[in-house]
């Protein structure tokens, strides 16, 4: 527990905390704002002389008997639950003489989530508005060891159990010491075990507060302001937010107006572009049949582009018009359609004028059609043959003269009435 804090005080805070400005091994001292075991913090002390003193100490405790050739493990003691202070040999000897108080501005903790990840937070005292970030003291025990460079002083922290605010969090938390009057207590020499244990007790102020930070900060070689910032995690609001708040943003109600007002064959797969790609497709195989439609539309007295024009725009029409409207444009290109026909059998009535030829020649008279005026059919004159015709007549016995027998359709060809479909 406790395994990372934060201590970027500068020389001025560090003395304002500690009530003293002496400071030793100073230059020692890196300010971070991910302290890790073996990086040396500003720590108070009682000197020698009785007076308070600032002392850089590492931070994971190298008890003093430790060999000298003996690597240091800052690792292995970086606490020490105040339960148990005094059977530990390696922190009973320190409780009565070499308590220290470890100034710091926070410190981090992780929780564990599913699938065996954990998310670090960062705990600190909440700042007052406007304020100065005030630092956090926690009760600690230190000790000297004399390595082969010489006089090492390096301290532990004190944990005890988490408070209610933060058992959701962790079960142990540092031993906070939140007043002048507990910190002085501390400090002082003497061997009362149980007023010193009475006071490691957890904090449960309400100025103590939290927040997840990235998990980057997982590496002790992480370092800078970016470790204790705040990060949002998603929530349940987020995971659950109504699609239709996406798409009524500017931004996407742009980009719609864009794919929009595309024209066809361009980039854009908006429902217009597609319209318009089905209706050249329509165009482009009602030319193709041209030559059939203009072979049907001559047998049926009907000028071939016409038909191919108006097969053109059904296309159209049935491509980009919207659905509640095609039914009317189909029935209105039908009527048109229809009235242009009469309009050509009746030209081509007034052009086929009975013409009366005489019998010697032994030729059969070409059939009257129907006559303008009166719309009647003529008589066959008596000895013309109805069985041979001239200019395209050609009718079967018993046919109607003028009439034109119809082709068969060519292969492929689609009828005029499937383009006047419905849907």
């Amino acid at each position: 527990m406790c395994g990372r804090s934060r201590c970027s005080l500068g020389e001025e805070q560090v003395a304002r905390a500690a009530g003293t400005s002496r400071w030793a091994d100073r230059q020692l001292y890196r300010p971070s704002h991910n302290v890790a075991p073996g990086a040396a913090t500003p720590v108070v002390r009682v000197a020698s002389d009785g007076e308070r003193q600032v002392q850089s100490m590492r931070w994971g405790l190298v008890p003093s008997f430790t060999k000298k050739d003996e690597k240091p493990d800052f690792w292995r003691m970086y606490n020490a639950r105040s339960e148990s202070v005094a059977e530990k040999p390696s922190f009973r000897r320190l409780v009565p003489t070499r308590r220290c108080l470890v100034l710091t501005q926070g410190f981090y903790e992780w929780q564990k989530e599913k699938g065996g990840a954990k998310q670090p937070y960062y705990i600190q005292l909440a700042s007052p508005e406007g304020g100065e970030e005030e630092p956090l003291v926690m009760a600690g025990l230190w000790d000297v060891w004399d390595g082969p460079e010489g006089p090492m002083h390096t301290y532990t922290i004190l944990t005890c159990d988490s408070s209610k605010r933060l058992e959701w969090l962790h079960d142990r938390m540092p031993v906070i010491l939140r007043t002048r009057e507990a910190q002085e207590t501390w400090l002082q020499p003497g061997d009362n075990l149980g007023k010193l244990l009475h006071m490691c007790v957890p904090y449960n102020g309400e100025d103590l507060v939290w927040h997840p930070v990235t998990k980057q900060m997982n590496s002790p070689s992480f370092q800078g302001p970016e470790c204790c910032k705040e990060v949002k995690k998603p929530s349940a609001k987020d995971f659950f937010k109504p699609r239709s708040a996406v798409a009524a943003s500017p931004k996407v109600k742009e980009q719609g107006k864009l794919e929009f007002n595309q024209e066809p064959g361009k980039a854009g797969s908006s429902q217009r572009d597609q319209q318009g790609q089905q209706a050249q497709q329509a165009q482009q195989a009602a030319i193709k049949d041209e030559q059939g439609v203009k072979t049907e539309a001559g047998s049926a007295g009907l000028p071939a582009q016409t038909d191919v024009q108006q097969t053109a725009a059904a296309a159209a029409v049935n491509a980009d018009e919207p659905p509640a409207d095609r039914q009317q444009a189909a029935v209105a290109t039908t009527a048109g359609r229809q009235a242009a026909a009469n309009q050509a059998a009746e030209k081509q009535a007034a052009e086929a004028a009975p013409k009366q030829q005489e019998g010697q020649q032994g030729e059969p008279q070409a059939a009257a059609g129907a006559s303008p005026a009166s719309g009647q059919k003529r008589k066959q004159p008596a000895g013309s043959s109805a069985s041979k015709g001239s200019g395209g007549s050609g009718g079967k016995k018993g046919s109607a003269p003028g009439s034109a027998s119809k082709k068969a359709r060519p292969a492929g060809q689609r009828p005029i009435s499937h383009f006047f479909s419905k849907g």
